[in-house]
């Protein structure tokens, strides 16, 4: 399997100076209760951080894990990842593999049901901390683990010990397996019974977005990503919250008539946190990025659903020239649920959004097919953000 990560290997450390000085300097967030029935464990974590499946059935948990694999570069990452070993043999498999990866010999502690490994390793990832606990509960075995720069610890310990004590197994639905049928481009997990429809969006500025949704047998639940908005100077930058209510708003009340906006919940450590990797990685240098979560009402056949949706809005220059405008572009992902059950039935729709494993092969000629494209209009700016989509996906070499 190919490691990607987030910064090209020519990234100055200056410059992550730089960038880790002012993502440590912003305020924390608050914690909550993440509960994933999909992936059958339930967590407390910081509000802003996000969830993603692994290639190898490893959950990761951070800032930066919805758009990439999170390497822990400034801010943590937190892994969890089901077993068939008991806790003990898991605890001693595990210590062996990372004392050949990290350069170190891993502390091994614990009896019964629990058992933790810890270790500050200088392998080839470089220094990196690293605690991990590898449990019994109710018959289950299960890893989870905290991956973290040493100096950035003392910033994120809270963090990281809140949410390996928290740590825990649920149940989970009875799940069915789906390879998106066109490309194989993805896999993803959603329930059984469930349906899903979708599309590889493919244009001149869109080289391959996935455009998909999964509804519940009788549609009263399911969960969704949009194809993004691409716009230009003709409109001016607005963040998240405010493209929830002048952006998203108008285009639900077109589709289904009388939707309200209920609330809307800015997560500004993530802005902070894109806007340093677009300087950081040099294709940028006055961005503007922001992120929120919007709760919409819906009335569907005299019904009421609630639908909660990530709305990201990224530019990666504001043109002084323009007067701060510039091309920037819109994503929205999200789940819906009948109001009186959508505490209950909204962390499915989550957990589905979180299980989308982007295929190795497809994403591979992805990369290349998007490259040559932006290689050979390197004069249109307009293809930039997908450049920077490209700098996720992994390193420029």
């Amino acid at each position: 399997m190919k490691t990607f990560t987030w910064f090209p290997t020519s990234l100055a450390s200056a410059t992550l100076l730089a960038l880790a000085a002012s993502l440590c300097a912003a305020q924390d967030a608050p914690r909550v209760q993440y509960d994933d029935p999909i992936a059958g464990f339930s967590m407390t974590i910081p509000e802003d951080w996000e969830v993603m499946w692994g290639d190898l059935g490893q959950v990761m948990i951070s800032i930066d894990a919805g758009v990439g694999t999170p390497t822990a570069t400034v801010f943590p990452v937190i892994w969890f990842w089901r077993a068939k070993k008991p806790a003990e043999e898991l605890a001693k498999w595990l210590a062996d593999a990372l004392a050949k990866l990290d350069n170190a010999t891993p502390k091994v502690t614990g009896a019964g049901n629990e058992f933790m490994v810890e270790l500050t390793g200088s392998g080839s990832r470089g220094p990196l901390w690293e605690r991990w606990f590898a449990r019994t509960q109710g018959g289950e075995s299960y890893l989870v683990g905290a991956l973290c720069k040493p100096q950035y610890l003392d910033k994120f310990q809270g963090d990281i010990d809140t949410a390996l004590k928290t740590c825990r197994l649920i149940p989970r639905q009875p799940l069915q397996r789906f390879l998106e049928p066109t490309e194989n481009a993805y896999r993803m997990v959603f329930p059984e019974g469930w349906k899903w429809d979708g599309s590889i969006v493919r244009s001149e500025l869109v080289p391959g977005y996935f455009e998909w949704k999964t509804v519940s047998a009788d549609g009263s639940r399911g969960a969704f990503t949009a194809p993004p908005g691409i716009l230009n100077i003709a409109t001016p930058y607005m963040p998240a919250g405010q493209a929830a209510h002048d952006l998203v708003l108008p285009a639900l009340q077109q589709k289904y008539g009388d939707v309200k906006l209920e609330g809307v919940h800015e997560l500004p450590r993530v802005g902070a946190y894109f806007e340093a990797v677009i300087k950081a990685i040099g294709i940028g240098d006055n961005p503007h990025v922001t992120k929120a979560r919007a709760d919409y009402l819906i009335s569907v056949n005299g019904a009421q659903v609630r639908a909660r949706v990530t709305v990201a809005a990224t530019m990666l220059s504001a043109s002084a020239l323009l007067g701060g405008r510039g091309d920037w572009w819109l994503t929205t992902s999200g789940a819906w649920a009948p109001v009186a059950t959508f505490d209950q039935d909204y962390p499915i729709g989550r957990g589905i959004i979180s299980s989308i494993m982007t295929d190795e092969d497809w994403k591979n000629n992805q990369f290349k097919a998007s490259n040559e494209v932006a290689v050979w209009k390197a004069w249109n700016r307009e293809l930039e953000h997908w450049r920077f989509e490209l700098y996720l996906w992994g390193p420029f070499d």
